[in-house]
Order: structure tokens, then sequence, then C-alpha cells
């Protein structure tokens, strides 16, 4: 395996588990969200598709980990390290996104406002003191939306590094039930 993780004996996303029972567990968890994702992302095919592909990883996962087969497990560090890779990239854009054009955003939805203020008199007093109002609305949304995504990309990444922690200790306990296993068969 190319990629290191540190040796983890405990996750805390299911602290009062087991470390085994606990990434079991975690990795439904995962499953049926991304499985949620998949099926709100029918109207975007790349999305769409993304989201099959996390989920046929974290199904084999789930398999490899309640069987103990280990080339089940092994897809999961590469196909998760893409996924955690390109939601950091989106991260990214929503950042660019926030600082750059978050006046854009205020400004079209003032537009929208001041179009229909044009057709409606009451309407438009009622906009003229809620301007303000509109753009709060949109930094409090855009804020909430940055720090919602932060928290589950930490979340990602620490399930992602806890479960590579479990697949390489797995690895190495099948390394070492393999040697034992020749030692008494005298094949050294």
């Amino acid at each position: 395996m190319g990629i290191r993780f540190p040796e983890i004996n405990k996750c805390y996303c299911c602290c009062c588990m087991s470390f085994d029972v606990a990434i079991k567990v975690c990795t439904i968890i995962m499953a049926i969200l991304y499985g949620l994702s998949t099926i709100y992302s029918i109207s975007n095919i790349f999305t769409l598709f993304y989201s099959i592909a996390i989920l046929v990883s974290l199904i084999f996962l789930a398999i490899g980990l309640f069987n103990g087969k280990l080339s089940y497990m092994k897809q999961f560090i590469y196909v998760f390290l893409v996924n955690l890779i390109l939601e950091g990239i989106s991260i990214i854009l929503l950042v660019v996104v926030f600082f750059f054009f978050k006046d854009a955003f205020s400004k079209i939805l003032n537009q929208e406002a001041a179009t229909q203020s044009y057709n409606n008199a009451e309407f438009n007093m009622q906009y003229q003191k809620n301007a303000e109002a509109i753009n709060t609305a949109v930094n409090t949304m855009l804020i909430f939306s940055l720090v919602t995504y932060f928290i589950f990309y930490g979340l990602n990444i620490y399930y992602y590094i806890c479960t590579g922690s479990y697949i390489q200790t797995f690895e190495k306990e099948l390394e070492k039930s393999d040697e034992a296993r020749k030692l008494e068969n005298n094949q050294y």
C-alpha cells in the first residue's frame, strides 16, 4: 500500500464502541448518506456517477469489513481519496465564490426585489426597508453553507484516516498470521 496512515485505536465518531465495530457502523452510516446523496443527484449526470462510484466503494468496503476480505477494503483508500480531493476543490471554489461573488448574489436578489417592487407600490416600501435584510440573509446563508461544508469535510477526512488505519492494521495482522502459519508448516 502506498499511502500510510497513523495507527488509531479508537474512532471518536462512535466512541462507545470498539474500533472494529465503530468502523463498521461508520461505514454503514456513510453508505446510507451517500445513498441518499445518489437519490438527490439524479438530475445531474456527473454528480450521479460520482455518488454511485463512492456508494459502490463503500458497499465493497462494508463487505470487506464484515467478511474479512482485504481486497475489498483496499480499493476504498484510493476511491475515497479522490472523493476527498474533489470535495476539497469544491470547498475552495465555494470560498472563492463567497469572497468574490457575495455582492453579486445580493445584487441579483435586490434586482429581483426591485422588479417586483416596480409592479407593486406596497412592496416597494417593504423593499426599501428590507434591502439590508436581503444582504444579511445572503451573507448568513453563505457563511452557514461554508461552515457546514467544512464540518462535513472534516468528518470525511477523519473517517478516511480511521478507516485507512483500520485497513492497514488488518493487513499487518493478516501478514503476521500468514507468517505464523508458514512457520507452523515449516515452509521457511
